[in-house]
């Protein structure tokens, strides 16, 4: 017996659509419904399989929704969203299912999931997990083919909004590192999948000097231009080598900045799964690096796949886990017994490793001399809010990036659209710079006039500047703490 699938609750939010659609709007069409959150590696990842079967299909009346549905509720708004999907190219209509009801209603338990709906409204079955679209692709062609047969299906496929790049020199800007010695900036152009290096020039300006990466999602080693990287984001500079969480391809990589060789050091290209590992670098599938940074003689990756951080010995070629069992949770003690919830940031001073976590939106701190990781700001996973205050009582927004400066932490406090620091000492954190409380800090007007921030994904302090990756905004941003304003680093 047929089960009909669910219509949509009427007073949801839609996006990439002029209207409000229903599965009575779209009967002749078989339906994927692909539930999905912003922050979940596996989505991202799916997303990118879901767009190659949209392009399959293209010529035949499928129509994909993409249901997005978070644990953070109200607070991840449709404008943060749009960013998301436009980021990941989901071109298809999305629908705001903030109270979860539309996951309830089909029993959905875990990121990605898909309902396939046939020409009928009739559910045809259910899927989870990345990597399973061949089994999707079968079942479509499926309900496409038996819908053709009864005469069911829409003379032409359903054409949707497509949403149009960022017109900017930057897409999507997700990491930093700053050339000290050489008042370098160091910028992730994530969205572009390349690495810029700018010499930064008076109070907000840069000279672009080179570029590494041919611009297009890829994996491939080569000098500059003729290497390739897939969504790059931690960038960290030790001696004369950059190195490079790339993302999407699962993998660190190494820039020579005498020759701009670029190198694959760990990763071989794949998610991997497996939370214990102790052995060579290239042998192992990582899953998606987020952040890394460098004490000389090792890298420490944040793992947000694995919700893990892990150590590569530079000199001795040899990867292991690090920190956190590998199991999402919040727990301090031993490194080996501790959890990590989604490590999206990373910064060292000293022995101490200072951790950004987006799914607790915590701050954590780990201690290389004693093995012990502690909790500094955070109470839980999927806990968060926007408090200044002491430590016990501050909350913060799925934070990806901070800067530990002495004895003061800046926190890109991302889904909060924020820039906070922590006082160490005081065990306070206050805002700097935020869209939702009153700053001390003029924005300086541009073109159109004074931009707030949007989705900052992380933080690097030079010279009394706090440098602001403004992701959202596909800007780089200066904090000037001494004039107290906000401008915009202009890159020529």
């Amino acid at each position: 017996m047929a089960v009909k699938a669910v219509e949509f609750p009427v007073k949801l939010k839609w996006l990439n659509t002029p209207e409000p659609l229903s599965l009575e709007t779209l009967r002749g069409h078989a339906v994927l419904l692909c539930f999905w959150n912003c922050f979940t590696p596996e989505c991202l990842r799916a997303a990118a399989e879901v767009a190659e079967l949209a392009d399959r299909f293209k010529t035949r009346p499928l129509a994909i929704i993409g249901v997005h549905s978070s644990r953070f509720g109200e607070a991840i708004g449709p404008e943060s969203v749009a960013s998301s999907a436009l980021r990941l190219g989901m071109q298809y209509p999305l629908v705001m299912d903030v109270n979860l009801e539309v996951w309830n209603a089909y029993g959905i338990s875990a990121w990605p999931s898909f309902i396939i709906i046939d020409a009928d409204s009739n559910v045809r079955g259910a899927v989870t997990g990345e990597g399973k679209m061949a089994a999707l692709e079968r079942a479509l062609k499926a309900a496409l083919d038996e819908g053709e047969k009864a005469g069911l299906l829409a003379d032409k496929p359903a054409r949707f909004h497509k949403i149009p790049g960022p017109p900017s020199l930057l897409a999507f800007p997700g990491k930093l590192e700053i050339d000290r010695k050489r008042g370098h900036i160091f910028i992730s152009d994530t969205g572009h999948h390349r690495i810029l290096q700018c010499a930064l020039e008076g109070d907000s300006s840069a000279k672009l000097i080179m570029g590494y990466g041919s611009g297009r999602a890829g994996f491939s080693d080569g000098r500059s231009s003729g290497a390739s990287f897939n969504s790059p984001m931690g960038l960290s500079l030790s001696g004369g080598t950059l190195y490079v969480a790339d993302m999407e391809n699962h993998a660190v990589r190494s820039v020579d900045m005498k020759t701009g060789a670029v190198t694959t050091l760990a990763g071989n290209g794949r998610p991997g799964f497996s939370a214990s590992y102790n052995g060579t670098p290239l042998k192992i599938a990582l899953n998606a690096p987020m952040d890394i940074v460098s004490d000389g003689a090792n890298l420490y990756i944040a793992m947000a796949g694995l919700h893990q951080v892990w150590q590569l010995d530079i000199e001795n070629n040899y990867i292991s886990n690090f920190i956190g069992a590998g199991i999402e949770s919040m727990i301090d003690g031993p490194f080996g017994n501790s959890g990590l919830a989604k490590p999206c940031g990373l910064s060292l001073r000293g022995n101490r490793l200072f951790i950004a976590e987006g799914n607790s939106s915590a701050l954590r701190c780990a201690d290389l001399s004693t093995h012990r990781l502690t909790t500094l700001i955070g109470i839980g996973i999927f806990d968060f809010g926007y408090v200044d205050g002491h430590f016990s009582d501050a909350r913060m927004l799925h934070c990806q990036g901070i800067e530990a400066v002495g004895e003061k932490i800046f926190i890109a406090d991302t889904y909060n659209n924020a820039v906070r620091y922590a006082d160490l000492m005081g065990t306070v954190i206050y805002t700097l710079v935020s869209r939702k409380t009153e700053s001390t800090f003029r924005t300086v007007p541009g073109p159109e006039g004074p931009l707030p921030l949007f989705e900052p994904g992380d933080v690097a302090y030079y010279n009394g500047k706090v440098y602001i990756a403004d992701s959202g905004n596909h800007l780089i941003r200066v904090l000037d703490l001494g004039r107290q304003t906000l401008s915009v680093l202009d890159i020529t």
